[in-house]
């Protein structure tokens, strides 16, 4: 029988709760119940896909930037498949010895290479804010904030000479 469990103010559902409690995490991550519910969702698809085995040691890490990065891929193949681009196979060998992270069917072939780029939120402070150690504290700090671009992100990434 599958069991949700509390974590914090939030309830993991069964996949969650027999895969990742006690959390490895060191930040707040699901800071409230609608990121616990996207992650049980976002783990339910990659078990429906044959994935959980491949993705789970890279969510379960203490180091949330990759646990981030996982979660992004699993994001973005659910979206695409959820508007009918299905993923045809995962882990596409790439150019050389790259790898992607799925290819996407098409109705007209060629079916399409992925490979996601995901910045951290340290790409967004500053020189000075760098300097100071600001990348050695946590992502959110009450009480601060500042500018929000969310279209400068997706720009810079697509200008990119990885892109």
């Amino acid at each position: 029988m599958s069991v949700s469990s509390l974590y914090g103010n939030t309830i993991f559902g069964p996949i969650a709760s027999s895969l990742l409690l006690p959390v490895p995490w060191k930040d707040e991550y699901p800071s409230s119940q609608e990121w616990a519910d996207e992650l049980e969702l976002l783990l339910s698809f990659a078990k429906s896909q044959g994935q959980l085995s491949v993705v789970l040691p890279r969510i379960k890490t203490a180091r949330a930037n990759q646990r981030d990065e996982a979660l992004n891929e699993l994001r973005a193949a659910m979206f695409l498949q959820n508007r009918r681009f299905p993923i045809i196979q995962w882990e596409p060998p790439g150019a050389g010895s790259s790898v992607g992270e799925y290819l996407v069917g098409v109705p007209d072939p060629p079916n399409v290479f992925v490979e996601l780029k995901s910045r951290g939120w340290e790409s967004e402070l500053s020189d000075e804010e760098r300097l100071s150690g600001r990348t050695k504290l946590p992502k959110y700090i009450d009480g601060e904030g500042g500018a929000f671009e969310n279209w400068k992100n997706l720009r810079d990434c697509i200008k990119s000479r990885k892109t």
